[in-house]
C-alpha cells in the first residue's frame, strides 16, 4: 500500500515542529457557524476536512483510553453514519491507540500518525500509519515509513 503524495510533509511537519507552533485549523478552509461542534469532545490533537467541507476531528481520550475520530458534517453536526453514532476507535487491528498524533484526509480516506512503538514493524524500523475508511470509519490497510531517529 503507497501512501498519498504530500501526505508525509504533513506528517514530518507534525513531527519536527513542537504541538504548540502547529494550528489546530490549519488547512480547514472553513469552520461551521457555530461553536458547540466541540461539545463532549476530548482534547482536540488535529483536525482536518475533505471537499464536501466534512471536518474530521482527532481526540485523545486521556490516559490509556482509545483515542477517537469524530466526523462532523459543514454544518457542524456529527455524522451518525460514521463509526458508533459518528465516532470511531483509533485501531490497529485488534488494538487500541492512545497516542494519536495527527490526522489527515487524501485519496478518499483517513490518514492516522501515532507514537506507538508497540505497532512498529521491522524490528522497530517501521511505524505504521493507520487508515480508515472516510464514510464508515473502519480500519484499513495502512502504510508504513521508515523511523529516522
Amino acid at each position: 500500500m503507497s501512501c498519498p503524495s504530500g501526505f508525509f510533509y504533513r506528517t514530518a511537519c507534525i513531527t519536527l515542529f513542537s504541538f504548540a507552533e502547529i494550528s489546530l485549523i490549519s488547512g480547514i478552509a472553513s469552520m461551521p457557524s457555530s461553536t458547540s461542534f466541540a461539545t463532549g469532545l476530548g482534547t482536540i490533537l488535529d483536525m482536518d476536512r475533505d471537499a464536501s467541507g466534512n471536518i474530521y476531528v482527532l481526540t485523545d481520550a486521556g490516559g490509556s483510553s482509545v483515542d477517537t475520530i469524530t466526523k462532523l458534517d459543514s454544518s457542524g453536526a456529527v455524522v451518525s453514519a460514521f463509526g458508533t453514532s459518528g465516532v470511531a476507535n483509533v485501531m490497529s487491528g485488534a488494538t487500541n491507540v492512545s497516542a494519536a498524533r495527527a490526522i489527515g484526509y487524501a485519496n478518499s480516506a483517513l490518514w492516522v500518525t501515532h507514537a506507538d512503538s508497540s505497532l512498529d514493524v521491522e524490528n522497530g524500523n517501521k511505524r505504521l500509519i493507520l487508515q480508515f475508511n472516510a464514510t464508515t470509519g473502519l480500519p484499513l490497510t495502512g502504510c508504513q515509513f521508515q523511523i529516522n531517529g
